[in-house]
């Protein structure tokens, strides 16, 4: 009796950290797609052929997410369903810190202007667009 125990603790202790690991590779790939995005988005815009960068990025991201996603799940719905939460977990991570990091980059370009901190914040709020704080 004890080692059937043994056995049903030790085989759901070994799942909990297979599904905690299937969460953290599809949050990898989520990573990967969701900041592949935000960085096509950023060289496409400044680019003299964007095109290319979107049709390329795409290409690329799908070929890292799709095989990896589908290795991952191994044939198994409950692990596909888990890999799909960390992809999608992991797009509220990208833009949560993108949009952090262009924050406090709009930010510190308002600050090393010539004008003192009180005067940009005046002036941006008067030109209709509220406050960075």
């Amino acid at each position: 009796m004890n080692t059937i125990m043994n056995e049903i603790v030790n085989m759901s202790i070994s799942q909990v950290i297979m599904f905690f690991v299937v969460l953290l590779m599809g949050g990898l790939l989520g990573s990967i797609f969701f900041g592949g995005l935000w960085w096509t988005v950023h060289k496409g815009v400044i680019s003299k052929h964007p095109v290319w960068w979107f049709l390329g990025s795409l290409i690329l991201r799908m070929g890292i997410v799709l095989p990896g996603i589908y290795w991952v799940a191994n044939a198994d719905l409950l692990r596909l369903f888990i890999c799909l939460l960390g992809f999608i977990m992991a797009r509220f991570m990208v833009i949560r810190l993108t949009r952090l990091s262009s924050h406090a980059s709009s930010h510190a370009s308002s600050h090393s202007s010539s004008q003192a901190p009180s005067q940009s914040l005046s002036q941006e709020s008067s030109e209709g667009s509220p406050p960075c704080i």
